[in-house]
């Protein structure tokens, strides 16, 4: 997604928010970052992932982590 020039002067900063696409799909998204600094063509290149979990996934997971911590609670204090 190509964004419009932002420019900053020397030693200073400028905030810049940017939202992406609402309609994504759960996943893994990889967001790069090409920053031309403006000079001697040097380019900065940025990496971030990130991952959109969607709420059927998120239900499922919280099942899990409910199992597993009520299994290990029983069997702990079957131990003791």
């Amino acid at each position: 997604m190509p964004i419009d020039p932002w420019f900053v002067m020397p030693h200073s900063q400028r905030l810049i928010s940017v939202e992406a696409k609402s309609n994504l799909k759960p996943g893994w998204y990889r967001a790069t970052l090409k920053l031309n600094r403006g000079y001697q063509d040097v380019i900065d290149i940025a990496h971030a992932s990130i991952m959109i979990w969607s709420r059927f996934f998120t239900l499922i997971a919280i099942i899990i982590f409910l199992i597993i911590y009520f299994v290990n609670r029983r069997f702990l204090w079957k131990r003791k």
